[in-house]
């Protein structure tokens, strides 16, 4: 299974901007489509397609090279071809970085030409967005911010579980995941909520909305404003996700 963002407990929400080409499936195969002419832009011949929360893309496995990976930019312009002997997982770029998974199932990042420019020692780590990436260490039990040469921006609280990508510097936390507790006997019961805020680049605590609105689930932002979500959340069993009653817009 390829890797998408490596973000295991990330929100990695797309950013809203048009796309100058799409994704397109045919046979069993991924190619990409001008967004308006629908002209096939990259031949249908990638078992997989990404796309990254900039618009880029990586393609994977082709007939010739089952682990080739393939980048392309937002016009489905090629720029960095990948044999990839020693089988790693990567994500489509943001700007000029992407993550890369090895062997011992640790990432790092390399740059447009292929250069492994951070090496591979986070256990989990966000794509990088507004210059900066929130990592975490082999050897620490908490979220750091990074920037672009790998320098620690901020050390997170150890009680944060959900962190959003960036957007206008701002970043969404919670402290505990949405997730429902079951026991033995297989009853279910109600999930037990942590907190929602908003984080600036230095980890400072902009704003805590637990004791307020009760937001859970939050957008990035863009032009100052984020879409959210409010309590009361409905779980739906079927679907095995929450989903918000009441949606709102709110400023920085």
């Amino acid at each position: 299974m390829r890797i998408l963002f490596f973000s295991i407990c990330f929100l990695a929400v797309l950013v809203g901007k048009a796309q100058n080409v799409l994704p397109a499936q045919n046979a069993g195969k991924w190619g990409l489509l001008h967004s308006t002419t629908y002209q096939l832009i990259v031949p249908y011949l990638y078992k997989e397609m990404q796309i990254s929360p900039e618009g880029s893309y990586m393609g994977f496995g082709t007939p010739e090279n089952p682990h080739e990976t393939v980048f392309f930019d937002a016009k489905g312009k090629e720029f960095l071809r990948l044999k990839n002997e020693k089988k790693d997982n990567y994500s489509p770029f943001n700007g000029d970085l992407a993550a890369f998974l090895d062997e011992a199932n640790l990432i790092g990042f390399i740059d447009r030409t292929g250069k492994k420019i951070l090496p591979a020692r986070y256990i989990l780590a966000s794509p990088f967005h507004e210059n900066m990436a929130i990592v975490k260490d082999q050897e620490k039990n908490f979220f750091q911010i990074i920037d672009r040469t790998g320098k620690v921006q901020a050390s997170l609280d150890s009680a944060y579980r959900d962190i959003s990508l960036f957007s206008e510097g701002i970043a969404f936390v919670k402290t505990e995941p949405p997730l429902y507790v079951g026991d033995l006997s297989y009853t279910w019961k109600p999930p037990t909520w942590g907190k929602t805020m908003m984080i600036d680049k230095q980890g400072k605590v902009l704003a805590d909305f637990t004791n307020n609105e009760k937001i859970r689930v939050t957008h990035n932002f863009e032009q100052g404003l984020a879409v959210v979500g409010v309590t009361p959340m409905n779980y739906d069993g079927m679907e095995e996700k929450y989903t918000a009653d009441e949606w709102g817009v709110i400023d920085r």
